[in-house]
């Protein structure tokens, strides 16, 4: 039906699929009986949803089959008869207008349930249009906004995304996926609700990180999703893999030290000192020197024990020229030394 239509009125049979997740022959049908105006025949259809929805059909194999010899066997190609190479993949994805490095290049190749990465099988190519009842490049490109959707708003869909990626990532020789084949996937996966990601990636990038294994894999996922952007719900007991907690022990530390730094920027500070639960000292400058530390927890210990009753997190020590104040937060307690 679509080679009898105007290049214009294609463009409104693409524009009303995509806005309404409909086929060809419904939309074709509502732009008729309206005149071809996109706006009203988008209120058409949804008026008559369930009328329009039963005119849903499967696809027809013999176009998908054609459509798959347009793009198999190219001449640049050496990836063996009936089958779709990296050339044949790059024109495909930019007859669909889809950038070859973006998440719905993987979306693509997740619903196809390609295990080869840039290459398409004929059975990959057909069961994953038929699964998807289209049969034509206008209607493929009609269905990847509702394809994005999907993993958007459904965390299952976007899990099992994610877990399609490590295997699809990787060779068959490979136990890990390599480090600059886990970020790429990684940038097209997590968008700006993962907080936590761009401090992770440059982690690695400071680490030289060589590869990532399947359970570091699964388990950077649970923690982008779980954890806090400030960290304070880290459980470092539990179940999380090295490479997680010497980032957490990174960020902390980096955080730990623009503390620091601030502190001593403040007007009249001499020195600063951070000191752990056991007195061992973290970080310090100027005039607080690592030998104080085990002090600095002492004095928070004994002013509580002067008056149990009150949650006392902050002491003073006044001297002649100079002050020390020690605040203490949770296990940590920082001592900041100034001028009077």
């Amino acid at each position: 039906m679509m080679n009898k239509l105007k290049s214009g009125q294609k463009e409104k049979v693409r524009q009303f699929m995509q806005f309404t997740n409909s086929n060809e022959r419904a939309a074709i049908t509502c732009l008729t009986n309206c005149n071809w105006n996109v706006e009203m025949a988008c209120d058409h259809f949804f008026q008559n949803a369930n009328y329009f929805m039963s005119m849903e059909k499967t696809a027809d194999t013999h176009k998908i089959d054609a459509l798959f010899r347009v793009y198999a066997n190219h001449a640049s190609d050496d990836v063996g008869p009936g089958r779709i190479g990296p050339n044949g993949m790059l024109q495909f994805l930019n007859d669909l207008r889809v950038d070859p490095t973006s998440r719905m290049a993987l979306i693509l190749a997740w619903k196809l349930k390609a295990e080869t990465q840039c290459e398409f099988s004929e059975d990959e190519f057909r069961d994953g249009l038929m699964t998807m009842k289209v049969d034509s490049i206008e209607k493929l490109q009609a269905k990847l906004p509702s394809l994005n959707e999907e993993v958007a708003k459904d965390i299952k869909s976007f899990r099992d995304l994610y877990a399609y990626a490590f295997n699809f990532g990787r060779s068959c020789s490979q136990r890990t996926l390599p480090i600059e084949v886990a970020l790429a996937y990684w940038d097209m996966l997590f968008d700006e609700r993962y907080v936590l990601y761009p401090h992770f990636k440059s982690f690695l990038d400071e680490k030289k990180q060589k590869g990532i294994s399947k359970d570091q894999w699964n388990l950077v996922l649970d923690f982008m999703t779980t954890v806090k952007p400030d960290l304070s719900n880290y459980d470092s007991e539990g179940a999380w893999p090295v490479l997680l907690d010497e980032y957490v022990d990174s960020k902390m530390e980096k955080q730990l030290e623009m503390v620091i730094d601030n502190a001593m920027n403040l007007d009249g500070t001499k020195g600063v000192i951070c000191v752990d639960a056991q007195g061992l000292p973290l970080i310090h400058r100027g005039t607080l020197e690592p030998q104080s530390a085990a002090a600095l927890t002492q004095l928070s210990s004994i002013a509580a024990a002067i008056d149990p009753s009150t949650r006392l997190e902050t002491v003073s020590l006044h001297y002649s020229k100079s002050t020390l104040i020690v605040h203490k937060k949770d296990s940590l307690s920082l001592g900041i030394h100034k001028n009077q």
